[in-house]
């Protein structure tokens, strides 16, 4: 699940930069769909859980339910990412300007590894510091981007969306590092 929220992600950034529509709605009825069968994955775990040991289900559950929750709240940062972007695009409105989404994109690739890197099992402690300096980063982005606003004449309904991609970013990010955590704390309860 986490490799279709990256890709994802991924999608709703191109689509939104590249003004496609199409791709833009595709992708944001997938996003609906990873939400729902999220849903359906925890509704059956908590049927297998009642079957099961309940010493065992509590220690087993209680990391399956935080990564579950974690996974949820990246699905919402993709929704709240891509119905802003959709509608952007859907109402022909004028597009970010090109030097802040060369920026964006730039830390969308940072992002994207850093996923990557999640997938790849790379050591958690070493991903979850990473994570953090790129909060840090977006969020230094995010103030130059409201500073910009405020001194320039400059779109001020295409860079509302891009500060919310910015925020929704973060969020993903905080949401990234949680489950790093989680599922290093999974992995743990599991070999015992």
């Amino acid at each position: 699940c986490v490799a279709l929220v990256r890709e994802r992600y991924e999608l709703v950034t191109s689509a939104f930069f590249c003004e496609d529509y199409r791709s833009l709605k595709q992708v944001t009825a997938k996003i609906e769909e990873m939400h729902k069968e999220i849903k359906r994955q925890r509704r059956k775990q908590i049927v297998g859980l009642r079957n099961i040991d309940p010493i065992v289900s509590v220690e087993k559950g209680t990391w399956y339910f935080l990564t579950n929750s974690t996974l949820t709240e990246m699905v919402y940062s993709l929704k709240r990412m891509g119905e802003p972007c959709r509608d952007h695009v859907s109402n022909n409105f004028q597009p970010v300007e090109p030097s802040f989404a060369h920026d964006f994109l730039s830390y969308r690739e940072e992002v994207l590894r850093l996923f990557d890197r999640t997938l790849e099992h790379e050591t958690n402690e070493q991903i979850r510091e990473d994570i953090l300096r790129m909060q840090a980063s977006l969020s230094t982005y995010r103030k130059r981007i409201i500073h910009d606003i405020e001194t320039q004449q400059l779109n001020i309904e295409a860079m509302t969306v891009l500060l919310n991609m910015v925020q929704e970013t973060q969020l993903l990010l905080g949401s990234l590092r949680q489950l790093a955590k989680g599922l290093m704390n999974f992995g743990a309860s599991l070999s015992r």
